[in-house]
């Protein structure tokens, strides 16, 4: 299994508050990036990559990849990286112990996704040929890689997708917005 943060973004919704990324506002003396890449490698040994463009999201303890591909979902889910079991962690979430806890040790035969009701935040993909039948066959108009299994019915049961949809139900922040920073201390 190896360990994807998608760090991508453009920022659009963040708007470059403090002048920087998301993944860059300083949390407890620590780059948001940082510490998801740490909270991982405490966790395993298994290699970390930053899926961005943005040479600031280098960190030194994982490698940066960058996608060679345009459309959204080859390029989102680093298809020219996808020969493993990967996870997909947001590079944008500040993610607590416990959720990281569940992400790296739920055991998964096909996929799973990992969020609440407001947003997925990790997707884990040990049957990584289907993700790729998946995002081959991706809808270009659809925005989530959770909905494109909607023609996948085979791998579709009740509500759930895959190997199901993990509910989280951790204090974790998802940082989106620029009143969200109310519930961190974030610095520049």
């Amino acid at each position: 299994m190896k360990y994807i943060i998608m760090s991508d973004g453009k920022g659009t919704r963040w708007n470059n508050y403090l002048g920087i990324t998301k993944q860059e506002v300083i949390i407890n003396n620590e780059r948001l990036i940082d510490r998801t890449v740490r909270m991982i490698l405490e966790r395993t040994t298994n290699d970390v990559y930053i899926l961005s463009s943005n040479q600031n999201h280098d960190s030194k303890y994982a490698k940066r990849i960058v996608s060679k591909y345009d459309d959204y979902f080859h390029k989102k889910y680093a298809y020219d990286f996808l020969d493993d079991s990967t996870t997909y962690l947001y590079g944008d979430t500040f993610y607590d112990e416990k959720t990281i806890d569940i992400i790296i040790k739920d055991m998964v035969e096909n996929i799973s996704f990992y969020g609440n009701e407001y947003a997925i935040i990790a997707v884990k993909a040990n049957n990584y040929q289907l993700l790729k039948r998946v995002i081959d066959n991706a809808n270009n108009h659809c925005h989530s890689l959770y909905h494109l299994f909607d023609e996948f019915e085979n791998y579709r049961t009740f509500v759930n997708v895959g190997d199901g949809f993990v509910n989280i139900n951790t204090p974790n922040d998802y940082i989106n917005l620029i009143k969200d920073t109310k519930k961190l201390v974030l610095k520049r």
